[in-house]
């Protein structure tokens, strides 16, 4: 009897916190306030996942003359200084500096109000804007609408992000789809690309 009774007790209990679980999945969800990320950003590394989004059959980034001229460049996923340095240069491309004779540093705007400007700080911190930002996800991807001369309207995301915010703070995660010179012995274009995942990490100064 005693057995029966405990078990009844522990029956009672069950039943009383599947009832409380249910009742709080009827509740309004609480609304969670987007992550404030406005202000200027560096751009800190980019870990490879697929060097060719385009191709199932690698996750290498080959790149014609990457290496040097006549030598092509193959980065096995994983790889963060390869990708780094090529996601940079492209990147730097936004930014509206115009001496060829300085090497180029830039900073990225990401504004309050949605804009997205690329800043040329090696020459004197000329700005341009060069597009917008949204959320999307429930603010789990960051969405980038890129206007360049030269490659035209790109839209890039930051899926599975994660935002620390505050006076220094980051973003991070996984950017799917940016445009990635396929030859660097040729001009990057419409007609010289392959686009690219990686793990990316942008810092707030």
């Amino acid at each position: 009897m005693k057995t029966n009774f405990t078990m009844t007790k522990r029956l009672l209990f069950a039943f009383a916190a599947l009832a409380m679980v249910i009742s709080s999945c009827d509740k309004t969800p609480e609304v969670v306030p987007s992550p404030e990320i406005g202000g200027i950003y560096t751009f800190t590394s980019a870990t490879l996942i697929d060097g060719n989004v385009g191709d199932a059959t690698t996750t290498n980034l080959v790149i014609e003359n990457g290496g040097g001229a006549g030598v092509t460049l193959d980065v096995p996923a994983g790889d963060v200084q390869y990708t780094s340095f090529f996601v940079n240069a492209v990147l730097s491309g936004l930014a509206p500096c115009v001496d060829e004779q300085i090497p180029v540093t830039y900073q990225i705007n990401i504004k309050a109000d949605g804009g997205l400007a690329f800043i040329c700080t090696s020459e004197g911190g000329t700005s341009v804007d060069n597009g917008t930002w949204v959320f999307a996800d429930n603010d789990k991807t960051l969405v980038l609408t890129i206007e360049s001369s030269t490659l035209g309207t790109v839209e890039v995301k930051i899926e599975t992000a994660t935002f620390v915010t505050g006076t220094t703070g980051l973003i991070s995660g996984t950017m799917n789809a940016f445009p990635m010179i396929a030859n660097a012995g040729l001009p990057i274009g419409a007609t010289n690309l392959q686009f690219i995942a990686f793990d990316v990490v942008l810092t707030k100064i």
